[in-house]
């Protein structure tokens, strides 16, 4: 007979090949040596067949068919099996073969990316991605997409449930509220003061002040690390082992800052999983739309807040010393939040931050919808870079080579940043009605405001679906209006003037 202890020894095989692959794809990403390329996809492409090939193992079926005289299985174990037949039956819907060539093509393009990004040249990059692309359409139709719906097969990939028909109402919405913000601001306020940004802030300061901060909000520093890559990322090897990048410029310290409280964010999401459902789907995130809803929380709700920065303070000025003797927290606070179109998704404003994200949904859904083909990318992203935002991409590395995400084959990814943004301000509205979250902050308490996170959040694991899990903390879905409440209640104080929402 079936037992939960075989089930568990299974499972927890398929997450140990995932977490080797999380840390071959970390290494490659950080420390790993330009050469090593080749033989780093041969190795990712091995380790996912073979983690293919246990998902798809027929003995699973066994266990569905049987699963209800399997004894003593709790409603979280029926839970687990429930969600794990789930990924499994689009699994089983791609071949193997499809499954490592698909790997070893995003294995050798993130240093087809990397170089292109260096020289700033599409074409370098684009026989990398348009193999991506070509084995995507494919492992779409396996999954039973036409190609009319084919990226919908993708979102679905990363929050669960969602298609282009549900995203598209949501983006409209938010698209209004971030113009009209945009656009009074840029009608009726002045530009903040700026110049002290651009001074040279000696990069083993800025590593100072990041690693100064990251207990201090919560993130266990022996249960994870901070390292660097050229686009900031986090990365889970195992609950006990959750790995933070960030990227330093002299002339830019608080790019390094903001990046840090970003994937801080997501690092705090999977330190919150109970351990005793690690390597089971209660132990994973809901969804990527809720794991950046914590990144963009702590990033922006609590980071960008003249609280925090009042907090921080003493601490920068001290970090760098002499720097700052010229700056009042005022002008930092002004700054930090300073509304202006850049080309820079990661360094944008939370504002603009939604036009940058809107771009690449567009522009992913013309691609598969075969309305634009890869060659004609880079002009169809400047084009909406000044429709959008007024602004055209001087060069390919300010453009479309500035995002890593494609590389990794993640089509589909971007709109979850937007729906980040939205969740993030409907748990910082409902978070408010039991916590005085700007005292707290001011105080350098974050223990509550993360607790808040884990009791409702964190420790659910995949319990609940993205909907559900946000009916259950707020008591609706998924609301643009708390995303404009708190847009107006940031950015009158920020600039001294009257919003229309």
């Amino acid at each position: 007979m079936i037992s939960w202890q075989t089930i568990q020894t299974k499972l927890k095989e398929i997450a140990h090949l995932e977490k080797i692959l999380a840390l071959l794809s970390w290494d490659q990403e950080t420390y790993m040596p330009p050469a090593a390329t080749k033989s780093r996809s041969e190795q990712i492409s091995f380790l996912v067949g073979e983690w293919h090939k246990r998902i798809c193992d027929p003995w699973w079926d066994e266990v569905f068919t049987q699963r209800e005289t399997i004894p003593d299985l709790s409603s979280d174990h029926k839970r687990i099996l429930e969600i794990f037949k789930k990924d499994r039956e689009k699994e089983v819907k791609i071949p193997l073969e499809l499954a490592t060539a698909l790997a070893t093509a995003v294995s050798e393009a993130f240093q087809a990316w990397q170089e292109a990004r260096s020289q700033s040249d599409f074409s370098l990059f684009q026989p990398a991605l348009q193999k991506i692309f070509d084995l995507s359409l494919e492992k779409a139709a396996a999954l039973g997409y036409e190609r009319e719906n084919a990226y919908d097969a993708f979102l679905d990939l990363h929050e669960e449930g969602l298609t282009q028909k549900d995203f598209d109402p949501l983006a409209i919405e938010a698209l209004k509220v971030i113009q009209k913000v945009l656009h009074t601001i840029q009608e009726k306020s002045t530009p903040p003061r700026k110049d002290f940004l651009s001074r040279n802030y000696p990069i083993e300061k800025q590593q100072l002040l990041c690693t100064w901060i990251l207990p201090r909000i919560g993130f266990d520093t022996q249960r994870g690390r901070l390292d660097v890559s050229p686009h900031p990322f986090s990365t889970t090897i195992a609950l006990d082992d959750v790995r933070l990048t960030t990227r330093y410029s002299e002339n830019d310290p608080l790019g390094s800052l903001y990046s840090v409280l970003h994937e801080a964010g997501h690092g705090l999401y999977e330190q919150g999983f109970l351990p005793q459902w690690e390597d089971t789907p209660l132990a994973q995130a809901i969804s990527l739309g809720i794991h950046e809803s914590q990144s963009r929380f702590w990033e922006n709700q609590i980071g960008r807040s003249m609280e925090f920065l009042t907090w921080l303070w003493p601490e920068m000025k001290r970090t760098y010393n002499g720097f700052l003797d010229d700056v009042t927290v005022e002008e930092v606070f002004r700054a930090v939040n300073e509304v202006k179109p850049s080309f820079i998704r990661t360094e944008a404003d939370e504002v603009t931050y939604g036009l940058h994200i809107i771009i690449r949904y567009e522009i992913e859904k013309k691609l598969f919808a075969g309305e634009i083909t890869l060659s004609e990318a880079p002009e169809v992203w400047n084009s909406l870079y000044t429709s959008y935002l007024g602004i055209t991409p001087q060069n390919a590395r300010e453009g479309i080579l500035q995002d890593v995400h494609w590389s990794h084959g993640s089509f589909g990814y971007f709109p979850t940043y937007l729906l980040g943004n939205l969740y993030a301000s409907q748990w910082y509205a409902v978070m408010g009605k039991t916590l005085d979250i700007p005292s707290l902050v001011r105080k350098g308490e974050f223990q509550p405001i993360l607790e808040w996170m884990r009791t409702n959040i964190h420790q659910h694991g995949r319990r609940y679906d993205a909907q559900t899990l946000c009916e259950r903390i707020s008591g609706e879905p998924l609301n643009v209006v708390y995303f404009a409440s708190y847009l107006k209640q940031r950015y009158e104080s920020v600039y001294g003037i009257s919003l229309p929402l």
